[in-house]
């Protein structure tokens, strides 16, 4: 077939396919001078389709392009693929859930469905935006108790500065006896008694939002000996609102104990959170903030202003952004 032959059959094919599109819905398609199919004015604005850039570089449904816009607009149907943690856990949408947690939702969560919340959802309230960062971390964790069914949030910037033990660049009684802990987040007194039941501090802010009843105690595995700020042992303790590790953040452990890894820094907070996997810039918040691993006997571990995993001494005052596990 010589290539007149060949054009004539394709031309002939183009306007067999442009004939069943017209068809279909008069007005969908024309056809431009280099032969190539495109919508006319009036499609466009019937919403048959939608320009996908700016250059057209290709086409898509218009209630499909809207939804790409807005996925705050996306929902699932609630099934026993999506009604569970490993399914929200996929997915970064970024809706708000409202300005207080709904017994509809609370009910959700404890039922382990998690129907229409996803990672990067939240709930705005007092002026504070708590996100989600994770479905489930600590599922069936703990010594005494096994955990049940719970969100992880965490706020979408500081909520307050302060150091991570007053005065002195000292980590020896490691995160569990800190001052950012007990006196900072708890609203106690230094060198006091740890008190995951205060309703005082950064605790007590997050469980007036929330209700006490939603914000969970649960069982954490902390470092409960040292020497030298490298971590020798470990203890179960109570625990309600708490600061992050490096992995939870980063995914692995960068400048515990002088950036060698410690396993006793770990616990049960084992596996980098959804919300940084998903979304890697959400670490990044132009701010500094505290992590609740030792790097050294003066230094404790933090997310850099500009970016970058780091350290610096326990005297310094830095942004608090603590995790809350919400039911």
């Amino acid at each position: 077939m010589s290539s007149a032959d060949k054009r004539i059959a394709t031309d002939a094919t183009l306007q067999q396919v442009v004939a069943a599109l017209q068809a279909l819905e008069p007005g969908l398609v024309t056809t431009t001078q280099a032969g190539k199919l495109a919508p006319d004015a009036e499609a466009i604005a019937n919403g048959f389709i939608k320009l996908a850039t700016s250059s057209n570089k290709g086409l898509l449904s218009k209630a499909f392009a809207a939804l790409l816009e807005n996925p705050d607009r996306i929902t699932f149907y609630a099934n026993s693929v999506t009604n569970n943690a490993g399914f929200h856990n996929s997915i970064f949408r970024g809706k708000s859930l409202g300005s207080s947690l709904t017994a509809a939702q609370s009910a959700q969560i404890q039922a382990g469905t998690f129907e229409d919340m996803f990672i990067g959802d939240y709930w705005t309230i007092n002026g504070v935006k708590y996100v989600i960062a994770d479905f489930d971390p600590y599922y069936r964790c703990g010594d005494t108790i096994s955990l049940g069914h719970h969100v992880a949030v965490i706020p979408e910037s500081n909520m307050v500065s302060a150091a991570w033990n007053i005065d002195t660049n000292d980590t020896s009684k490691m995160y569990v006896g800190s001052d950012i802990r007990i006196v900072t987040i708890q609203g106690q007194e230094s060198g006091s008694t740890p008190n995951a039941d205060s309703t005082s501090g950064v605790q007590g802010t997050i469980i007036s939002a929330f209700g006490s009843s939603h914000v969970l105690k649960y069982r954490a595995l902390y470092p409960s000996s040292q020497s030298s700020g490298s971590a020798t042992g470990w203890a179960w303790v109570d625990a309600r609102v708490e600061l992050l590790n490096e992995v939870e953040v980063y995914g692995t452990q960068a400048w515990t104990d002088n950036g060698k890894g410690n396993g006793y820094e770990i616990g049960i907070n084992k596996r980098q959170l959804s919300i940084f996997r998903l979304r890697p810039d959400f670490c990044n918040i132009r701010a500094t903030w505290w992590l609740r691993s030792v790097n050294s006997a003066p230094n404790a571990a933090l997310v850099n202003y500009h970016g970058h995993a780091n350290y610096n001494s326990a005297s310094t005052s830095r942004g608090v952004r603590p995790l809350s596990l919400i039911a």
